[in-house]
């Protein structure tokens, strides 16, 4: 389900399953939640890379 759309930040109720079941949200909000929501779900792998010194250069 498309987080987005549902409270807090949307105006639907949010659902609730009946166990075992199991609803796996997305929340496009921003690129990072995006992806890391994709990646909770098996879809894609997200790797952060360290940042860069700046003093290197």
């Amino acid at each position: 389900m498309v987080e987005g759309a549902y409270a807090p930040a949307g105006h639907l109720p949010r659902p609730v399953a009946d166990p075992p079941a199991e609803i796996l949200w997305i929340d496009p909000a921003s690129d990072e939640t995006l992806l890391r929501s994709l990646h909770y779900l098996g879809a894609l792998v997200f790797e952060e890379l360290a940042e860069r010194a700046t003093d290197r250069w």
